[in-house]
């Protein structure tokens, strides 16, 4: 008897950041997207020349991005 697969869905962090219009602010779920991805692909698309400022302050098992640039 053949068992069912398991679908895995990868999330595109830096194009879902980049979707985020400048002044913007989008609060994200970690169970989605792991804090620390979210950190580094900021961290490398300020490096880039866009400005993002994530932040877990006051959240609980969330985050929050917002886009300046």
């Amino acid at each position: 008897m053949a068992t069912k697969a398991k679908l895995i869905t990868k999330v595109d962090v830096k194009g879902t950041l980049l979707n985020i219009k400048p002044g913007e602010s989008v609060i994200f779920k970690t169970k989605d997207i792991k804090a620390n991805n979210i950190r580094s692909i900021a961290r490398y698309l300020n490096q880039e020349g866009y400005l993002f400022k994530p932040t877990e302050v006051g959240l609980i098992d969330e985050m929050k991005v917002t886009r300046i640039k």
